[in-house]
């Protein structure tokens, strides 16, 4: 077949590609059901890859990361898309509209405008934008530089309104200076 495989006894025997998003979504349920931590979790599936020789992901966008940094985006981004899509089907079920992002310190520039606001999910309010709409409008909701896009760490909740109170907007902290050059919070949470 021309292609490498990997056998496991969880798995069966698979191609290199296959094996490593089961992987990914074995240790997925892992971490959601509670039955492992999610360092624990991504600390043994990155054991089984490496003892079978995998260092590195390449991805189809030609971008290629360590293995123990690709698996913990995607474990990670994968937990909190499982979390939106919870919401959105507590939403669903109870007619709720209306959802409100989350907000953190640090977080990248282009996400800024959207956390700790009100948003519709369907697009459908008057008063509030879609949640859906791209950034400058709305999050980008399931586009990959929106909300919920790799490494996000934003969530949303239903919101009520006359109900819900909007929280006070969080202050980021002033940059710090190393080794001569400042950094805000956000770069320096991107520097190891």
């Amino acid at each position: 077949t021309q292609t490498m495989a990997f056998k496991n006894s969880l798995l069966g025997t698979t191609d290199i590609e296959n094996a490593y998003q089961r992987a990914l979504d074995v240790t997925l349920l892992k971490v959601s059901t509670g039955a492992f931590s999610y360092d624990a979790a991504c600390k043994e599936v990155i054991k089984q890859f490496t003892d079978s020789g995998l260092r590195t992901v390449s991805y189809a966008s030609g971008r290629t990361l360590q293995l123990d940094t690709a698996v913990r985006t995607a474990v990670r981004t994968g937990m909190s898309q499982l979390a939106g899509r919870i919401t959105e089907a507590n939403c669903k079920t109870t007619g709720q509209d209306l959802v409100i992002i989350s907000q953190h310190i640090g977080c990248r520039d282009s996400h800024v405008h959207f956390q700790n606001r009100v948003y519709s999910m369907s697009g459908k309010h008057k008063k509030y934008p879609d949640i859906h709409a791209p950034l400058g409008e709305g999050c980008a909701y399931g586009l990959p530089e929106g909300l919920k896009g790799p490494n996000c760490r934003h969530n949303f909740y239903p919101f009520w309104e006359g109900i819900s109170e909007i929280p006070k907007p969080i202050v980021e902290p002033p940059p710090k200076k190393y080794k001569g050059k400042e950094y805000d919070y956000y770069e320096a949470t991107q520097k190891q």
